[in-house]
């Protein structure tokens, strides 16, 4: 009896388990819709995403042997910062204000000494003329009938201003001050600007240093606990353990399960964390652009093959490389 009410006991929590479980993927079902801009109550279904899918850049070979040792991991690193700063629109707005704020420095810099020249013409032009009035004032008593003269029915004027103000109470240097401290600030927020950028990419490559070889390993543990879990079985059925013991290997190896599938996930969240921060998401390319993005990679890795450690040398030869000193 105390093996069925142990069983029973087992169940009960399974299925408490289950709906705590039920209830969050109907959460996230919502929230997703919500992102996605449609019913919240609307069913969709989901489809496992793999290593081997072809719209990730893990389904190419190149990609583990980007990030499959640690100095090819920070090779990886630098390339993706390098494309992250490249691909970054608050980067590029900071360069067009800098560029902006640079030519008002100079304006105001040649304020001083620069007089500003102002050039305008007008062009009148009579294209009709009807109605009393029109005919030349006669002037009376003059001989001959002499008339008033009268305008052309063509009118122009030119002319040109040249200033340079003497004096504006200190003006031309405040804006000049206020021009290099504004270029100051954007400079100093564009460098903070790519330690961000370069900070967030580090920090994501950095957890796929973590979470792509836990693929293998949750998978090898996955493996260890379904053939201890075989084991315990038959010794159950043989009377040699007890409901506890197997309870505990199913626990084990359920727990083993879900680690090994997450684990996948778990590594392409930091994968995607890693495309944000960088501006670059694989999955919207072309396989053109894909291939053009390997082969840039590929390009990045043989400039930097002189810093790959010898993988077969002594301590002393790879600190004599280095140019280093040997240390305890």
């Amino acid at each position: 009896p105390a093996e069925v009410y142990r069983w029973e006991s087992a169940i009960a929590n399974s299925r408490q388990v289950l709906l705590q479980a039920t209830s969050r993927r109907q959460q996230a079902e919502r929230a997703l819709n919500r992102l996605l801009n449609r019913p919240l109550n609307e069913l969709f279904t989901t489809e496992d995403v793999g290593l081997k899918d072809p719209i990730l850049m893990t389904s190419d070979e190149r990609f583990s042997k980007s990030v499959n040792n640690p100095w090819a991991l920070a090779v990886f690193s630098s390339f993706m910062v390098k494309e992250g700063l490249a691909n970054s629109v608050e980067q590029r707005a900071l360069d067009a204000a800098i560029a902006a704020q640079e030519r008002l420095l100079a304006s105001a810099k040649r304020s001083f000494w620069a007089p500003t020249a102002a050039l305008s013409g007008e062009v009148t032009q009579f294209l009709a003329e009807e109605g009393a009035g029109k005919e030349p004032i006669t002037i009376p008593g003059f001989p001959g009938g002499a008339s008033l003269p009268r305008a052309d029915d063509t009118d122009w004027g030119v002319g040109v201003s040249v200033s340079l103000p003497l004096f504006e109470g200190g003006l031309r240097f405040a804006d000049k001050k206020r021009a290099i401290e504004e270029l100051a600030r954007l400079r100093i927020e564009r460098q903070s600007t790519r330690e961000r950028i370069a900070l967030a990419i580090e920090t994501a490559v950095l957890r796929i240093q973590a979470s792509y070889p836990s693929i293998d390993l949750s998978s090898d543990a996955r493996k260890t606990s379904l053939k201890n879990l075989e084991l315990v079985q038959d010794s159950y059925s043989l009377g040699v353990v007890s409901v506890i013991d197997l309870i505990d290997a199913q626990t084990s190896a359920l727990v083993s399960s879900q680690v090994a599938a997450n684990a996948v996930y778990d590594f392409l969240i930091d994968l995607m964390e890693m495309e944000r921060a960088a501006n670059d998401f694989d999955f919207f390319k072309t396989p053109d652009e894909r291939a053009a993005w390997f082969n840039r990679v590929e390009e990045y890795f043989r400039e930097n093959e002189a810093m790959r450690p010898a993988p077969y040398c002594t301590p002393e030869e790879y600190l004599e490389r280095k140019g280093g000193r040997k240390e305890e």
